[in-house]
This record gives structure tokens, sequence and C-alpha cells, in this order.
């Protein structure tokens, strides 16, 4: 199998000859060693000038070898990655009794965060031009990102694309089923298979039923009566989705979990926990009982 030069097109029998031909023909510049003095040397016209002795070499190998026999020096080549200062910082939250939680951490340390739910302030390394123009942006939720990374079912979690729910995504998924009765096979769709997080739980839904709010749109539309009004799936305010909500019920001796809209109600009837202590029990749920789930306003939705 032949190697070729992508800059001159000639071929080589093996990786090596083809280095080696690179390195002799197409490096340009390199840098001479004598100790503590570093010289830059430049190929003028196909050759390398011996910064001691004037001696023009064909090469950085024949370079090196005069180098090293005349002057007891070397070469090397020039190194084109930029070096960038040592600046990284741990994030750390310092809580209000004074223990200090290290986020770049290991998983049991992690932990503690969950559990504890500490208060206080974090302090965040320092951006600088460099990180804020190359890296690569993650997800602003790292709770997401833990228990994606710590779930049973972190390979299939890693196999999809997540991305938190959006106030535009809320205003489509409240539009009147009445005039858009295509949005009842929609919603289905965009809810099967969402992640909620609330601090240190995370569940993945399966399956989920819905149900429109009026009687003109769905026979089994959820009764607000006056004795379980405080359990109705209808949103109440306005929440950082817009008007959505988390909400465990109870209804017929069981915890439901839904989720709400001002024109439908899902009924979470199938979901998979992703949270720490989802390898002990009930680390698969069939059926609309959710009772280790206890959502609230600031639940999250994926």
């Amino acid at each position: 199998m032949n190697h070729y030069c992508n800059v001159c097109s000639l071929s080589f029998e093996t990786d090596i000859k083809l280095a080696n031909h690179k390195y002799d023909a197409h490096i340009d510049l390199v840098k001479a060693s004598f100790g503590d003095e570093t010289v830059l040397v430049s190929r003028v016209d196909g050759k390398f000038t011996c910064p001691k002795c004037s001696n023009r070499l064909i090469s950085p190998t024949t370079l090196n070898r005069h180098l090293s026999k005349m002057h007891d020096g070397h070469c090397s080549t020039v190194s084109k990655r930029r070096k960038r200062p040592y600046s990284e910082e741990p994030i750390i939250l310092t809580s209000v009794n004074g223990k200090s939680y290290h986020f770049l951490t290991s998983l049991e340390n992690m932990q503690d965060i969950l559990v504890d739910q500490p208060a206080g302030q974090w302090t965040l390394p320092i951006k600088t031009e460099t990180a804020t123009r190359e890296c690569t942006n993650t997800n602003s939720n790292h709770l997401f990102q833990y228990f994606a990374s710590t779930s049973p079912f972190c390979k299939h979690i890693s196999s999809h694309k997540y991305i938190e729910l959006s106030k535009s995504v809320t205003e489509s998924v409240n539009k009147d089923w009445t005039l858009f009765p295509q949005f009842r096979y929609a919603v289905f769709q965009l809810f099967a298979g969402a992640i909620l997080i609330e601090q240190s739980s995370a569940i993945l839904i399966n399956c989920v039923e819905p149900y429109g709010r009026l009687k003109s749109t769905d026979a089994h539309y959820e009764r607000r009566l006056a004795t379980t009004m405080n359990l109705s799936s209808y949103p109440k305010k306005e929440c950082k989705y817009d008007w959505i909500t988390v909400v465990q019920t109870q209804e017929d001796n069981a915890m439901k979990l839904k989720i709400g809209t001002t024109t439908c109600n899902l009924l979470v009837t199938s979901s998979l926990r992703l949270d720490k202590n989802s390898s002990i029990s009930h680390i698969i749920e069939i059926g609309p009982n959710r009772s280790h789930f206890i959502p609230t306003d600031n639940t999250s939705i994926y």
C-alpha cells in the first residue's frame, strides 16, 4: 500500500518514510539550540544556514547532524500550537455554614451537593477571551449532565439530543385543540421521552396519555370539582416555561404525575428513574402511580 504526500504527490512504501520526507522536504523553519541559546533558522533557496559557521545544509536532518557533530547542538521543529496560560480554577460552592463543595469532583462527592442542597455563593472560574471564543458550549444545567452520565440508561440518553423546554414551544402546546386538532398527537410525541429533573430526582417519561380540557374536545377531560380544586393540573401561574406545570395529584387511591397546560393535561403512565437511588428499587414504573417523584414550580423539563 502506497502512502502519498499531499504536498508534492510523491508516494512512499511506509508511513515512516512519508513522515521523514515531509520533515526534510516541507519543513521551512526549525529551532537550533546550543545549551541555553536558541536560534530560529529558515530555509532560504532550499537550504538551511548554520548559525555558527554559515555552512548550508539541505534538510533539517542534515542540519541536526551537523549541529550535533560540530557545535554540540541540535535542531527541532517549531510547534505551531499556541501555548495557553495555566489559569484553571475550581468551581466551588461555599455554603452559609462554611462547608465547601467542589463541582469538579467524584460522583460520591457530587451526591453530597444533591442531598444537602446547600445555599451559598458559587465561585466560578474567570472567563478568558480564548476560552470564551474557542471552547465548546455545554448544557447550562449541570444537573442534567450529571444524571445523563450516571444513570443506568446513560447510553440511551447520550444517543439522543435533549434541549430544555422553551416558551415558544409551550406557546404552541397551548394552542386550542378545537382549531388545531392535530396538536393532540403532537403534544403526545413531544413529551414521550422527555426528562424531568427536580433537585436530586430525575425521571425519563416513557409514555403519556393526553386529555383535553374541554368536554367538546375530550370525553375524558379532567373534572375540576370543588373538593379537588387544589389537585387540578391547570397552570395557576406563569412559570419559567410559560403556562405549563408539572403536578402530583391523588386520584383513585394513587399518586399520579401530570403535565398540565391550558388546553390539555398529560398523564404519565410509564417512566424510568434516572437518579442514583434508581439502582435500589422501582427503576421502571408502569401505570399511573408515581410516588417517588415530587415536582415543584422549579421542575426542569428536557
